[in-house]
């Protein structure tokens, strides 16, 4: 027996059940992009928007494990004993030219308390830019569906509907103030 072998499964539910469940995550999912599509293109230019949005949905789709393993520094390796040390740029760069590996702590002087400062400032950065994009790899209920399980409502629709309410009542806000402004400059 593997460990995926054994499971508490939930009480069966009509299939409709779950494929509207799917349905109306993709619809969310689709929100958000129509929103940010429109958004967008209240202050740019058709093609521009056009790339902006589908930049954001392949970032957010396709990459957003990636920066969470960059923000964090949860880098897997294959000795769980080896503790990451020096996740920012100034530190990897360092580690590059001195040819020194991850699982050599640095010194406590002065030129490593500088680049570790400089790390957690460009890691800060990195945090901010990664919290922009959101995690549209949790809207993908397919699987429940797919392996006749029932979409479950705490662990992925009430996510899914906290996310697009908090991604596009700030992009809404937004594109209501470039509107106004660009009507304002026009007169």
């Amino acid at each position: 027996m593997a460990r995926p072998d054994l499971f508490i499964r939930l009480p069966d539910r009509p299939f409709a059940s779950s494929f509207f469940k799917c349905i109306l995550n993709i619809g969310l999912m689709m929100v958000m992009v129509v929103v940010l599509g429109v958004v967008s293109g209240s202050f740019l230019k058709g093609p521009i928007a056009t790339v902006l949005t589908g930049f954001v949905v392949v970032v957010g789709k396709m990459a957003h494990g990636f920066l969470n393993t960059l923000v964090t520094g949860d880098v897997q390796y294959h000795n769980p004993t080896v503790k990451f040390q020096g996740a920012g740029p100034f530190g990897a760069l360092y580690r590059i030219v001195t040819h020194t590996t991850p699982g050599v702590a640095f010194d406590d002087t002065f030129f490593f308390r500088t680049i570790d400062k400089l790390d957690t400032i460009a890691l800060n950065a990195l945090w901010a830019i990664y919290k922009v994009f959101p995690d549209f790899g949790s809207f993908d209920t397919t699987e429940y569906t797919a392996n006749s399980f029932d979409v479950p409502w705490s662990e992925a629709l009430l996510p899914s509907i906290a996310t697009t309410f908090a991604y596009c009542i700030p992009w809404i806000i937004v594109g209501y103030f470039s509107l106004r402004l660009r009507e304002l400059e026009s007169k």
